[in-house]
């Protein structure tokens, strides 16, 4: 009962932060705000979480593995993992230019170090569940190739509007600096791997796929903090 009523409240608290965060950004969103609209004590909520950061990491978890659980039953397991990969880091990307409060809540993670380590550790324990891992090389090189693009990329996406760049154009640079430079991947098998990904992109439905996010912290959902 101890534990039911722990996931509870930590649901109560995530979905108040993510609503919070959507409208108001990080920045313009404090432990009191999250507390008050949470309609628990500042006490209370410093309890679970002490920091913004926490609750901020705690919510990329739960975007991501959101994402992915949707796109594995939409079938991109059955892909190329290398396909896979492009297809789920567009889907992310897409979501903010869809959905500003989702772009809020993003730009909080982009901007935080230890949330894009995060994205870095969710992707390789994405891989590993669908026994994908092996294919990226070794961990020293995969993990360096994957901050690399995602930090890359992260950047890229913030500043998309200054250089006139789309979601899908950024996934494809995070993708094709990862293939060419850490895995040697030859011009020839990186336009494969992009062209089939573009073919699963056009029959993913990103406003579904936001309904989705956006109900994840609802009372009957099963939250992964």
């Amino acid at each position: 009962m101890a534990r039911k009523k722990n996931m509870t409240r930590r649901k109560i608290i995530l979905k108040s932060t993510f609503v919070l965060v959507k409208e108001h950004g990080l920045g313009g969103v404090s432990l009191q705000m999250i507390a008050d609209d949470a309609g628990i004590s500042k006490s209370l909520l410093q309890s679970y979480y002490p920091h913004k950061t926490e609750l901020i990491n705690d919510i990329l978890h739960n975007v991501f593995s959101t994402i992915l659980r949707d796109l594995n039953k939409r079938g991109i397991a059955s892909s190329n993992e290398y396909t896979a990969m492009m297809v789920f880091l567009n889907t992310i990307l897409e979501l903010g230019v869809y959905d500003e409060g989702i772009y809020n809540v993003l730009n909080s993670i982009f901007g935080n170090s230890d949330s894009l380590d995060d994205w870095v550790r969710l992707i390789i324990l994405w891989m590993n569940d669908e026994g994908l891992k092996d294919a990226f090389g070794n961990d020293k090189d995969m993990e360096i190739g994957l901050t690399y693009m995602v930090a890359g990329g992260a950047s890229l996406y913030t500043k998309r509007d200054q250089f006139k760049v789309t979601a899908e154009e950024i996934s494809i640079y995070m993708v094709n600096s990862f293939l060419s430079t850490f895995m040697g991947f030859t011009r020839e098998q990186i336009e494969k791997t992009i062209g089939d990904a573009k073919q699963f992109i056009k029959k993913t439905d990103i406003s579904e796929v936001s309904k989705i996010l956006n109900a994840m912290f609802d009372e009957d959902s099963e939250i992964l903090a």
